[in-house]
């Protein structure tokens, strides 16, 4: 999982989730943000929403490339 600020003109940022689900694994988004609700403060809370996708963009020493991330927001 990846998360980055999707950019909102009132807040400057809100936390957006880019997750890969595993196989055999049945999540739903708002089962996710509700469990991250519980476990962080509120102004890390996934507002900026979740998003599913295949395969994390990453760079050759494995680090998640965010700015991909990013792009995928707009």
């Amino acid at each position: 999982a990846g998360v980055v600020g999707k950019p909102v003109p009132i807040y400057g940022e809100e936390p957006s989730a880019f997750i890969v689900k595993q196989n055999g694994v049945d999540v739903t988004e708002q089962e996710l943000i509700d469990y991250v609700s519980t476990e962080v403060p509120p102004f890390m809370q996934l507002r900026g929403g979740v998003r599913f996708i295949e395969e994390m963009p990453r760079n050759p020493r494995g680090k998640i490339i965010r700015q991909r991330l990013r792009e995928m927001l707009k």
